[in-house]
This record gives structure tokens, sequence and C-alpha cells, in this order.
């Protein structure tokens, strides 16, 4: 199953859980900083993901999607030197755990 299959999954769980992540609060208020052109915004967002419940998931639903835009799983994905380094360092865990 991939990862963003998976978050769906998780996603789902939640709801019926009565329960909703982070930026599912703030997306419903009309906040965009998550998608904000202003860094500072984004980086406001980034904080808002500290403590979610899918956090792992988002992020590596955000790297299988070749997200190029916005705040997904604590990373700023508008930095290109920020999404490379999401990227080298999910596949450094995807490798190790295949090896383990």
């Amino acid at each position: 199953m991939s990862a963003t299959q998976l978050l769906a999954s998780d996603l789902d769980r939640l709801a019926a859980a009565g329960r909703k992540t982070p930026c599912q609060y703030v997306l419903r208020q009309g906040d965009e900083r998550f998608i904000s052109e202003d860094r500072d915004e984004r980086e406001s967002a980034r904080g808002l993901c500290a403590g979610c419940p899918v956090l792992d998931l988002c992020r590596a639903a955000a790297i299988e999607e070749q997200c190029s835009w916005g705040v997904r799983g604590g990373v700023d994905f508008s930095d290109s030197r920020t999404r490379r380094a999401a990227r080298r360092q999910h596949h450094r865990k995807i490798n190790r755990s295949e090896t383990a």
C-alpha cells in the first residue's frame, strides 16, 4: 500500500473518531498558511505540524506525490533545498528498513 493510501486510511480513521489534524482545523477556517507564498506564514504552518498524529505519513505521501509547493508533513516543499533533503532522508529511512 502506498503512503498516500495509508495516509487517506489514517485520516478516515481519525475522522471516524471525531479527530482532525492541525491542518484540517486551519484550512477549514480559510487559513492558507500551508500554501502561502509568504515564507513566514509557511514557517508558522510547519510549527502546527509538530504534534500531528499522521506527520510521518503525510511527509512520505508528499514525497511520493513529488509535492513541489507548500507545507506537508512538517516540511516546506516550496524550498528546493529542503525538498531535496526531505527526499534523501526518506529514501535512507526506506533503505534501512528494507535491510533490517
